[in-house]
């Protein structure tokens, strides 16, 4: 048997041909090579099949699993247990590595001895980019923005192989949340590089669009796991947020604050951990009313800010407001 590679890349296909070239090609392309790279085809009917051979007949790195459709869950779970290398790295069949990806997500594991590590991504679709998402990079601010949302994007993830001895992938719509949130109550560090080494990209194919209540509901079960494994606080913190998008905004959103300045002390975290979650709250509210946003910019405010921009917020959360006020008058 050859020496095993210090990588695994995994990446499950299904009806990718479009956009599967890009992806491939991005992969062979890292300026890290010591990599072997699984793709299980996961039962597509269109010309997937035909593009992996067609890689796989120049680069011997590329190891095929060709079999009827199972679902993601366990073709990853497949392809985790027949990877040989130390780490595991995701890929999906529709973005793009940039090339020195594996080399700086390695590089920023074992400097900060991470046994999960996401990337920052790009998010792009077929007219044009988008602005850059930049998740939360210590331990300490992803366990507490975990309790509000996933903030490891999946196909940038990076897992140590030894973490896979006692967790797998599950039978969740939201499997790789449930997978970081599971990493998280085990003990393990978890951790976001600070550099842009993926492109996501956004289309109409994409099967997060057709589940959007089953995901809600899915994520929600995962914190709220998360946040019983953590204390009284996390729980109530989630509980309040829960309840957010139902009740009186202006008083949770208060509460909540309040919540997240305890959990920063208590967790060591940092004040953009709180500034990323309360504009998260804030911007996917329906109802932003002045009130609501001059209480958002109290609890962020710093002189970074730019005072246009957020003028401009102000004025449309009132244009909102007075437009909501009119509809329910008729």
């Amino acid at each position: 048997m050859s020496v095993a590679p210090k990588l695994s890349v995994i990446m499950p296909v299904y009806n990718s041909d479009k956009y599967l070239s890009q992806a491939i090609e991005s992969v062979l392309n890292q300026t890290f090579y010591d990599f072997e790279f699984i793709i299980i085809n996961d039962g597509s009917i269109d010309k997937s099949l035909k593009i992996i051979k067609k890689y796989m007949a120049v680069d011997e790195r590329i190891k095929l699993i060709d079999r009827e459709n199972r679902g993601i869950v366990s073709s990853l779970n497949e392809a985790i247990f027949i990877s040989r290398g130390e780490y595991i790295a995701r890929m999906d069949g529709d973005d793009i590595c940039f090339p020195e990806r594996f080399a700086e997500q390695l590089r920023f594991m074992e400097c900060n001895e991470l046994d999960l590590c996401g990337t920052w991504v790009e998010p792009f679709n077929e007219r044009r980019k988008h602005n850059v998402s930049c998740f939360p990079i210590s331990h300490a601010d992803i366990v507490i923005t975990s309790i509000f949302y996933c903030c490891i994007n999946h196909p940038s993830a990076m897992i140590k192989r030894k973490v896979f001895d006692s967790l797998k992938y599950t039978d969740e719509a939201a499997e790789d949340y449930k997978l970081w949130c599971d990493i998280i109550i085990n003990g393990f560090k978890v951790g976001n590089c600070p550099k842009v080494l993926l492109r996501y990209r956004l289309h109409s194919g994409q099967m997060i669009r057709s589940k959007t209540e089953e995901l809600r509901s899915s994520a929600e079960r995962v914190s709220k796991k998360l946040t019983g494994h953590l204390g009284g606080l996390e729980i109530e913190t989630h509980s309040d947020f829960v309840k957010y998008n139902s009740s009186n905004k202006y008083s949770l959103f208060k509460a909540l604050a309040r919540n997240i300045d305890l959990l920063l002390k208590k967790h060591g975290a940092s004040k953009n951990c709180k500034n990323s979650i309360l504009s998260r709250l804030y911007f996917k509210s329906d109802d932003k009313t002045p009130a609501l946003y001059l209480l958002y910019l109290y609890e962020t405010f710093s002189f970074d800010k730019k005072i246009n921009k957020e003028f401009g917020f102000f004025f449309k959360s009132i244009v909102v407001f007075i437009r909501n006020k009119i509809f329910k008058k008729r």
